[in-house]
């Protein structure tokens, strides 16, 4: 492949979870993923098993990574970049009144606003491609659970950033989506999933389908959403098994 027919993909989050299973899609699809995280030995790990693809250790929860991304942009070989996946994100538990300072601004300084970064500094890119921005959201964002409220909060922010965003975008071309899964077998939900088999089971039984996620239940519509929608814009898509049907 000539390098002006790269393609790249940055994967915010690349490094575990679903942000590595879509790394890992793209590689089969033909694209070059950019993974992005804060973990640089997770990173590099994770670089190795994706044919060395590119990665850049950033704490994407601070402003100034947007000027370290642009940076990033200029060592990359000559490409385009086809599409931005913002999966970052970090989930604390916790009562609403318990909560503190911290667990309300790191949630959204993670679960938000590294999609703004990152978003306001790859645009120009991804305008001249007419690329698509996926938002990696949460069913939590649709319907809230009790002792949850800061993380909820900043995923039904992330669907509204989407679609504010798809409103802005859609005349550069730029397509913006979210997914929004339930409960997926990632280290985010890694407490979760390691209670006793009965809280497990309870887990598997409050979903319509019987089980809870794999993150190879989320990843392939993530690249439909790259690949295969162009007049899909501003969607807000959940993959949870059915839960959001519970009343």
């Amino acid at each position: 492949m000539k390098k002006s027919e790269l393609k790249y993909v940055y994967v915010s989050g690349g490094g575990s979870g679903i942000g590595f299973e879509v790394a890992m899609l793209c590689v089969k699809k033909g694209f070059i993923p950019v993974i992005l995280g804060r973990d640089e030995e997770k990173l590099k790990m994770a670089s190795e098993k994706l044919n060395q693809a590119p990665y850049l250790s950033v704490d994407l929860s601070k402003s100034d990574s947007k000027k370290v991304i642009q940076n990033h942009l200029k060592t990359l070989p000559a490409g385009h970049i086809k599409a931005l996946v913002n999966n970052a994100g970090v989930y604390m538990p916790s009562s609403f009144l318990e909560s503190t300072p911290s667990d309300w601004s790191d949630q959204f300084n993670i679960n938000v606003m590294s999609a703004v970064y990152l978003s306001q500094a790859l645009f120009k890119e991804l305008k001249e491609e007419e690329g698509s921005i996926v938002n990696v959201s949460s069913t939590l964002g649709m319907r809230p659970i009790s002792n949850a409220s800061a993380y909820s909060a900043s995923k039904s922010a992330m669907n509204s950033l989407t679609q504010s965003m798809a409103l802005e975008f859609a005349e550069h071309g730029v397509r913006v989506n979210a997914v929004c899964p339930g409960i997926v077998q990632t280290p985010i939900h890694k407490q979760s999933l390691e209670k006793p088999d009965e809280w497990r089971e309870m887990l598997s039984e409050m979903q319509p389908m019987g089980r809870v996620g794999e993150t190879t239940d989320i990843a392939p519509t993530i690249l439909h959403l790259i690949e295969n929608s162009n007049w899909t814009t501003g969607a807000l898509i959940n993959i949870d098994g059915g839960i959001l049907l519970n009343s």
